[in-house]
């Protein structure tokens, strides 16, 4: 085998390349296996410009090792208390380094040293996301580079669990989960009171419901951008820390999402591959993105590295590694003498095919080292020392650094033994002393770095927020927003029923109320084919649905199917129209709208609508905005060329049918300002028939408006329960058009 070496150093300062000389040179066989790999001692390149770290003009000592602490009681620390000593002794050494850059004292070669000088290198993502977030509380922004997933992000999952929510959007439970999605930034109080606060829950549930439709007429990316200003992610996200990093990843998502539902149509078969993604490996469309180019710290892991270099590089977690477990019926993966790939399962050589694997495993994370300690060009700090209980795995004497700052175990004593570079009873610090008085000035061991107290002076006036973006010249209104019904009502008490109560022995009547019940029957009534057999559809539909809403037992199923029956043929007007008239092809579910308006005036809004009632009115008490109405018409239909909306309302108003009189209806539409839904409902309609239809007149076309307390509706009553009707007059709803229209250039309504 023909072996070909580098002799010549091009990117490190002389006195870093005698360091790692030093370290890898002090004894034969670095890499262990040295017939395959040998280290050979390296020159600096003569010609290549000085670059040193500076400090106050003076050369720093090239590589500087930290030496782990030991307890008051001179034992070892924990593992755990050992990577939280680390990791502050990094973020006071980084914050103090980019503050003497800010102050021009401390520079790399002429130039004042800048945060994306400096490199982090680790061997897990988890290694990395706690050191960023020390990192963050000094002041200190970091990026990440390195191989981690996408799908395994924090992101992933919240996006998740709210399109799981979208897409089963009448699911209490998947909605109450949805809330508590980290993209949300919900507090656990602020998900009990929206859950608790039936407005609250209507309201977000009107979102979900919205989304879902969106989805399903338009696509998963109109239904993304329409959730990130709905449920105004990017301003949650804004508010918590890693801002950039957490907005790119789930901007990465929805990018492969939407790439993915080109391929797999329909919202069951997108989440199937979204939980795949997230369950499994992926491809390199995945790996993280990095959030920004700018002149930040990095993160990144050895392997990431290769090829790379820094002017400053961290290497602060090579005392730790991962041992391959050895024990009866463990498996095995090494290779034998030829080179070749094993498997052992447990044959009879198990025990000394375990020496071999884990003389594999050493020897890989020696030449992980060499990479990580070479990736710097003028500094490299590592910390070592003693930790935890020796006899355990991974600890500092199995490792590559023990292997190579303590040479006693020879790499032919790996064939028949574990590694072992040191025990409690080795003098470590005299070895230390030796590798430094050896190394000719390059190495220094120093006490690990005590936390400093208090923040960093540059880095506390000079700290950027959260999450930057481009400047902004336009204007923006400040009372932009988007409102619904629910929003523009929240303030308003709702009046309790006026009717009897009490348990009326009519098992509709007495159904559960609560905003639950209510998106259950819509979703029936969503997918029942109105004309077709009710009893077999509630047999497939009921079972499927009722479980999301906490009504799956025998006897609410056994309601519901009589309840539905009952409803659709069930008269609304004199003329006998019934539900069960209208085909599929008449029947518009769910409509979705959205419209702009200038500027809303809410005193003129409720003197309108007190005038068209004719009526003293419980006021709309919000304030003034412009922006965006929108909402979702439950049912349009078509019958004998006119066009009506329908709206499915199950609220409970009493124990009798006589609570759903007519008069009981319009006291009703009132105190809850349903009259107010209506119209809104009746503008979007006619905004939508008028585009639709080429010779649309409101007179001839406009149907009317039917409100259905579907809780009182039978068929054959002498009086119509539970139907509430209105034909808005044209003036009125003209006059509410233009109060809610958007004004042309020329002062014309649009």
């Amino acid at each position: 085998m023909v072996h070909y070496s580098l002799l010549t150093n091009w990117r490190s300062e002389p006195g870093l390349v005698n360091a790692v000389n030093s370290i890898f040179g002090r004894r034969s066989a670095a890499f262990i296996y040295a017939q395959s790999i040998n280290y050979a001692t390296v020159q600096a390149a003569a010609k290549k410009p000085a670059a040193p770290l500076l400090v106050d003009e003076s050369v720093v000592t090239p590589l500087t090792v930290w030496q782990i602490p030991q307890s008051d009681k001179q034992k070892n620390l924990s593992s755990q208390q050992v990577y939280a000593l680390i990791n502050e002794a990094i973020a006071d050494e980084i914050a103090q380094l980019i503050e003497g850059g800010v102050q021009k004292s401390i520079k790399i070669g002429a130039e004042p040293l800048r945060s994306g000088d400096i490199a982090i290198l680790v061997r897990t993502a988890r290694e990395g996301n706690n050191l960023r977030r020390v990192l963050a509380k000094r002041g200190v922004r970091a990026i990440t580079i390195g191989r981690d997933r996408v799908f395994a992000s924090e992101e992933a999952g919240g996006l998740y669990d709210l399109l799981l929510a979208i897409n089963q959007h009448g699911d209490r439970k998947l909605l109450r989960a949805g809330l508590a999605s980290p993209l949300l930034n919900l507090d656990y109080r602020q998900i009990a009171q929206i859950s608790d606060d039936e407005s609250s829950w209507q309201d977000w549930s009107e979102k979900i419901h919205r989304l879902h439709l969106l989805w399903l007429q338009r696509g998963f990316i109109a239904m993304f951008q329409e959730l990130l200003q709905l449920l105004e992610i990017a301003e949650r996200i804004a508010e918590t820390v890693f801002a950039e990093r957490r907005l790119t990843n789930l901007l990465h998502l929805a990018e492969l999402a939407q790439q993915q539902s080109r391929i797999s149509p329909g919202f069951d078969a997108l989440l199937a591959w979204y939980r795949a993604q997230i369950a499994g490996d992926t491809g390199d469309d995945t790996e993280l993105r990095l959030e920004s180019d700018e002149d930040l710290v990095k993160i990144v892991t050895i392997h990431k590295s290769k090829g790379l270099e820094y002017p400053i590089v961290f290497a602060p977690y090579l005392w730790t590694c991962k041992p391959r477990p050895v024990k009866p019926g463990s498996i095995l993966q090494f290779h034998d003498e030829n080179h070749n790939a094993v498997i052992d399962l447990g044959s009879s050589d198990h025990q000394q095919h375990g020496f071999i694997a884990e003389k594999e495993r050493l020897a890989e994370d020696i030449r992980l080292a060499y990479v990580a300690i070479t990736r710097a060009c003028s500094k490299v700090f590592l910390a070592w020392g003693d930790v935890g209980d020796g006899t355990m795995p991974g600890r500092p004497a199995k490792t590559a650094l023990g292997y190579l700052l303590h040479p006693g175990q020879l790499a032919t004593d790996l064939d028949s033994n574990f590694p072992q570079a040191f025990d409690h009873s080795d003098d470590m610090a005299a070895e230390l002393e030796t590798l430094v008085k050896n190394s000719g000035g390059s190495i220094e061991v120093i006490p690990l770095p005590p936390q400093t107290k208090g923040a960093i002076p540059a880095l506390a006036t000079k700290r950027q927020p959260a999450l930057e973006t481009a400047t902004f010249k336009g204007g923006i209104p400040a009372n932009w927003r988007i409102a619904s019904f629910t929003a523009l009502t929240r303030d308003i008490h709702q009046v309790a029923h006026r009717g009897r109560s009490g348990i009326s022995g009519d098992s509709i009547l007495d159904f559960p109320a609560g905003s639950h019940v209510g998106l259950l029957l819509h979703s029936l009534l969503e997918h029942l084919d109105f004309k077709g057999n009710i009893k077999t559809q509630c047999a497939d539909l009921i079972p499927r649905y009722a479980p999301r809403y906490g009504l799956n037992s025998a006897e609410y199923q056994k309601t519901l199917t009589r309840w539905l029956e009952k409803l659709l043929i069930s008269p609304l007007n004199d003329s006998g129209l019934t539900l069960s008239a209208l085909s599929s092809e008449q029947r518009l579910n769910e409509l979705a709208f959205d419209f702009a308006l200038d500027h809303l005036t809410i005193d003129k809004l409720n003197l309108l609508l007190a005038q068209i009632s004719g009526r003293s009115l419980t006021p709309i008490e919000v304030d003034n905005f412009g922006g965006m109405i929108t909402g979702v018409i439950d049912l349009v239909f078509e019958y004998q060329g006119k066009y009506y909306l329908a709206d499915y309302k199950t609220n409970y108003l009493g124990a009798s049918l006589e609570d759903y009189s007519e008069n009981n209806l319009q006291r009703a539409i009132l105190d809850r300002r349903y009259d107010l839904q209506y119209l809104l409902y009746s503008i979007a309609l006619h905004r939508y028939l008028s585009l639709r239809i080429p010779d649309y007149a409101y007179e001839r076309h406009f149907g009317g408006v039917y409100y259905l307390f579907i809780r009182a509706m039978r068929p054959q009553q002498e009086s119509t329960y539970g139907v509430y009707f209105d034909l808005p007059d044209y003036a009125d709803l003209s006059a509410l058009d233009a109060l809610l229209a958007v004004k042309s250039d020329d002062g014309r309504h649009r």
